[in-house]
């Protein structure tokens, strides 16, 4: 599952991608608006030491334009220490605060109107950037107006140090905010979906066999998929149910008119037409086991359990009704340990495949047959054995071929092998063949579990049980009635 296909990841990637956006706009007007506040703030500053230095102002004297030099901040006695003044008075030279040493602001490039103090910026004494307030003054003399240009300027470092620190601050801050945020959005996102999760744990349930339906309390967001699925599976269950009654009834009606030409085939074969006789017998037993090939498959489920059964009783069961079949009294059963344990296979798929296996096992069997169950930490392992011919190596894989029988010395359509391997396939089961040590045929069945399956959980349906429920599908008493599909 790549990362696009999980909305999981589209609703956090999408979350995420805001956070950053929000949070990224946030740190920009944060920080203009910091800034926009310490530069009001310096203006204020500088407007106080500008009202400071107008009132020092006094043209009546020879020697000095200010009635004194002495400012309330010592930082205009300090050479470049950032902070500066200079008076320009018209027709006069300017006088310079003791921090600019040699150098003067006077001569500004831009010269605020009377009344209107300008701001702008230019280049200090050390080569530092600085700030400048510029207030431009009418002052009376005794020989007319004059006007008299004055400038206040403090070291842009200080504004760009403040916006700096705030910067600094500003981003740890958001950063431990927007974690928490993508933090929330984990969360919320994540209960958001566990409807869904608890949606695809149920119907995990439904195909291992845990559960029927989808039950349990829903948002109403996700209710009515719910209500689908369940739906779905119901109606999925009753369309299995019709297509193994009407395999029942086809087979039913089917078995009738064979086993009418098997009689014709004899009658004529009386009356002296041996080869019509023989063709008619050859098409019948073709007929006879495409059918129940195909109803075979038709009776199996989907290979979806709905239900849990227990392998250990559903192979009990099969050996008990191929012991009362022809040979099988005079065989030895060797039974090893049968663990109690239940598979996610429906109940009459689970007969029909063991019964298969011992059946085989049963005609091929010189004297002994070996039955043994283990399981480990994933899967369950019934081996079936005999002590007969055996099948070489090289035809092994020919075994489950539709109706192939490798010899014709033992009676049979040569189906049921075929339709082990059939069922096997149809729930992801692993079934193998190999020499046995006993001499003949060793088939193998390996069964996925579950964690919370292995072991025999109370209350699962036993496989009898299912088996005896359904009319006409080859299910006697015990077992399988195992004459129409050996192999």
């Amino acid at each position: 599952m790549t990362a696009n296909s999980s909305l999981k990841f589209r609703l956090y990637a999408t979350a995420v991608i805001a956070i950053v956006l929000a949070l990224g706009i946030a740190a920009v007007a944060l920080t203009g608006i910091f800034e926009k506040q310490v530069q009001l703030r310096m203006r204020s500053e500088l407007g106080n030491h500008m009202l400071q230095l107008i009132s020092k102002v006094d043209l009546t004297g020879n020697s000095s334009v200010l009635s004194d030099e002495d400012m309330a901040d010592p930082r205009f006695d300090k050479p470049y220490s950032g902070l500066y003044w200079s008076v320009e008075p018209e027709g006069s030279e300017a006088a310079n605060s003791r921090s600019l040493w040699d150098q003067t602001l006077a001569g500004a490039s831009k010269e605020s109107a009377p009344g209107r103090p300008a701001y702008f910026e230019m280049m200090g004494p050390d080569g530092q950037e600085l700030y400048v307030m510029q207030e431009t003054i009418i002052a009376a003399t005794a020989s007319g107006d004059r006007k008299v240009v004055l400038n206040v300027a403090i070291d842009h470092a200080e504004l760009d140090e403040a916006v700096a620190g705030f910067k600094k601050d500003l981003l740890g801050y958001l950063s431990i905010i927007a974690a928490l945020l993508m933090a929330a959005t984990w969360l919320q996102v994540g209960i958001g979906l566990s409807p869904l999760r608890t949606v695809r744990n149920r119907i995990s349930d439904i195909r291992s066999g845990e559960a029927h339906l989808l039950d349990g309390i829903f948002p109403s967001e996700v209710r009515p998929l719910v209500d689908e699925i369940n739906e779905l599976v119901a109606a999925r269950d009753e369309d299995l149910d019709r297509a193994r009654a009407r395999a029942g009834d086809l087979a039913h009606g089917l078995r009738t008119p064979l086993t009418v030409m098997g009689s014709l085939a004899i009658d004529i074969e009386r009356a002296g037409k041996a080869d019509i006789a023989d063709a008619l017998r050859e098409q019948t037993e073709l007929m006879r086991r495409n059918v129940e090939r195909e109803l075979a498959r038709a009776r199996m489920a989907s290979g979806r359990a709905t239900a849990l059964f227990s392998a250990n009783e559903a192979l009990e069961r099969m050996i008990k009704a191929v012991r009362r079949m022809p040979r099988g009294g005079d065989i030895t059963w060797q039974i090893g340990s049968l663990p109690r344990q239940q598979v996610a296979v429906d109940g009459d798929d689970l007969l029909e495949l063991f019964g298969n296996l011992l059946d085989n096992a049963r005609k091929w069997a010189s004297s002994r047959v070996r039955i043994s169950m283990e399981t480990n930490s994933k899967s369950l392992l019934v081996t079936i054995e005999d002590d007969g011919p055996g099948v070489a190596e090289e035809k092994l894989m020919a075994i489950t071929a539709r109706g192939r029988r490798l010899d014709e010395s033992r009676q049979g359509s040569g189906l049921g092998l075929a339709i082990v391997d059939d069922l096997a396939s149809a729930y992801g089961l692993s079934l193998g063949y190999s020499r046995s040590m006993l001499g003949g045929l060793a088939a193998t069945v390996s069964f996925p579990l579950q964690a919370d399956a292995r072991a025999t959980r109370p209350g699962a349906e036993e496989p009898g049980s299912v088996a005896r429920r359904r009319e006409g599908v080859g299910v006697v008493d015990a077992g399988l009635n195992l004459n129409r599909s050996n192999s």
